[in-house]
């Protein structure tokens, strides 16, 4: 009797799992690791999209944010809203840094953490930054789709910025892409070559007067 090739494939992955699963669970983060929070935050996000939604809002617009009135006024209306239901310590977390004597620390703390967050998905500050690590994501094997911060605009004098910034970044992206190696496991498919650069336009950052419900 001969083990199809399919079942014997199988078997290696579900034993790599577990392997992996085995390695995780010796390796969890404690409460006082910023890897728990970082964790902590990113598992909720997965279960519930609305606070994922809220949380890269929150995230996008916390580098702005100078006072602790301002950062206390965002966690309760983009992260605390009413009817949301989080996870105890979580929940506990949010709700410090948004009142009371302690949120002068918990905000510190939540910096700390939104610093975090931002280095997992803003691959930089400029093109250039930009550039450097999307190469090293490709070293690794990694692909990816990039776009810029921000979700709308509300003048066109904003709008128009906003353009040249995309045309910069794919200008810029679509030279540097052609000089990397390549790399058949990211840059082929079953239907044939994938491009290497993809850039993400958000609708909303184009034109200050777009409706969402307008076709």
């Amino acid at each position: 009797m001969t083990t199809h090739p399919h079942t014997t494939l199988d078997q290696a992955i579900q034993r790599a799992g577990r392997e992996l699963w085995e390695a995780i669970q010796a390796d969890r983060p404690r409460i006082f690791d910023r890897a728990y929070w970082e964790g902590a935050i990113l598992e909720w996000a997965m279960k519930d999209p609305s606070f994922k939604v809220d949380m890269f809002r929150f995230v996008d617009v916390f580098p702005v944010l100078q006072s602790r009135d301002a950062v206390q006024k965002h966690v309760r209306e983009y992260l605390l809203r009413p009817g949301r239901s989080l996870p105890t310590l979580l929940s506990a977390a949010l709700k410090a840094s948004a009142s009371g004597l302690a949120a002068p620390l918990a905000q510190a703390t939540i910096r700390s953490q939104i610093e975090g967050l931002a280095r997992r998905f803003i691959v930089g500050e400029s093109v250039g930054d930009a550039l450097s690590g999307l190469r090293r994501l490709h070293e690794a094997g990694i692909a990816f789709t990039v776009d810029l911060l921000g979700e709308a605009t509300v003048s066109e004098r904003e709008a128009d910025e906003y353009q040249s910034r995309y045309r910069a970044l794919i200008d810029h992206l679509a030279d540097e892409v052609r000089a990397w190696p390549g790399d058949d496991l990211i840059d082929r498919n079953h239907l044939g070559p994938i491009p290497r650069a993809n850039v993400s336009v958000k609708i909303s950052s184009m034109y200050s007067q777009i409706h969402p419900v307008d076709a």
